[in-house]
């Protein structure tokens, strides 16, 4: 949750400082592809529930959490709306930002370095070849499979 106050102030500095367009760019995208797949895992934790032998449920993640209960239903609503925004809304984003500027990711190395378009978004598509400038948005995804 804090993370996405402090993009949507981010976002609205970058507004008020346009020519800080791209430093305030490059902090957005650092910081969620730092943190999706950490917070992922801990949202998609807030389901599990462990069976006592008393027959009553506890939520993994949270042991005063009976999964019975009205709170872990507000806890799962809850992580429901997050997994909306990080799992799938982040690397959404990535897509539509690399889908967005793909013919400028294609421009040759020399032009795209001039680029103030792709400035702060380099990281992800550089390390890939030119018709693979979509595989950072997939590769987002490969750590929420390996630790859900």
């Amino acid at each position: 949750m804090l993370l996405v106050a402090i993009c949507a102030a981010m976002m609205l500095l970058e507004l008020v400082f346009n020519k800080q367009r791209g430093l305030f760019l490059t902090l957005i995208l650092v910081a969620t592809y730092g943190v999706l797949p950490s917070v992922s895992t801990a949202i998609f934790g807030a389901f599990p529930c462990d069976e006592m032998d008393t027959m009553e449920s506890y939520l993994i993640a949270d042991c005063s959490i009976d999964c019975g209960t009205a709170a872990y239903t507000e806890y799962a609503v809850y992580s429901g709306l997050f997994i909306v925004i990080y799992p799938v809304g982040i690397p959404l984003m990535y897509a539509a930002l690399l889908f967005a500027k793909r013919e400028r990711i294609k421009q040759p190395v020399e032009e795209k370095e001039k680029d103030e378009m792709l400035a702060g978004m380099e990281f992800l598509f550089d390390n890939y070849k030119l018709q693979y400038w979509y595989v950072a948005s997939k590769r987002a995804y490969v750590p929420l499979r390996t630790n859900t």
